[in-house]
């Protein structure tokens, strides 16, 4: 048996192609996390990701966020539906950003669930609050900083609890154009499985 042991960017020309339509949590983070690794590792200079999210648990966004951010690679992403909540870290971390058409993004401040029966203390309940702003704050420093928006327009985005379509999304700076996501034949691709 003839095995090829040539990088994978070397087997499909096509380039790489990722998939993640998941909620956002630890097992989904560090699931993605390794396969754009291994996908930099198997020499792919520009990766493509494709996401389709409801979102998820911010900590989670913002460790996958900053980890897909230091990758030496182009990456472009492609909202495939709906990118929610918490997906907008990870689809803002597109050096290039489009999407499919009818796709649309959501936004909202952050919140917590408590558990059924938690009894909550004043205490807790400042806490909490506490870092709910200070989450929304950082939240909003990202979304402006990639989208070239103003803080006071993407803290409306959250305050108001905007969808927006792609027509939107391309005035608000968050995507670049409407494009389909098109896999070339002799391409590489992966769906992230959580």
């Amino acid at each position: 048996m003839n095995q090829d042991n040539r990088p994978l960017s070397q087997r499909f020309p096509g380039g790489c192609y990722i998939g993640f339509n998941a909620a956002i949590d630890r097992k989904a983070a560090e699931q993605l996390v390794t396969v754009l690794t291994q996908a930099v590792q198997n020499g792919f200079k520009t990766i493509n990701l494709a996401i389709s999210s409801a979102g998820g648990i911010l900590d989670h966004a913002y460790y996958a966020h900053h980890w897909i951010e230091g990758l030496p690679v182009k990456m472009v992403t492609y909202n495939v539906g709906s990118v929610q909540s918490a997906a907008n870290l990870l689809f803002l971390c597109g050096d290039e950003r489009y999407g499919v058409d009818a796709s649309t993004f959501f936004f909202h401040q952050s919140g917590f669930d408590t558990a059924p029966g938690q009894r909550l203390s004043a205490k807790f309940v400042r806490e909490r609050l506490k870092g709910m702003k200070y989450d929304d704050s950082r939240t909003a420093q990202i979304y402006a900083t990639k989208t070239g928006r103003p803080i006071k327009d993407v803290r409306k985005w959250m305050d108001t609890e905007l969808v927006m379509d792609t027509g939107v999304a391309i005035q608000s700076g968050l995507i670049q154009g409407v494009r389909p996501y098109q896999i070339p034949p002799d391409a590489f691709h992966h769906q992230v499985i959580v």
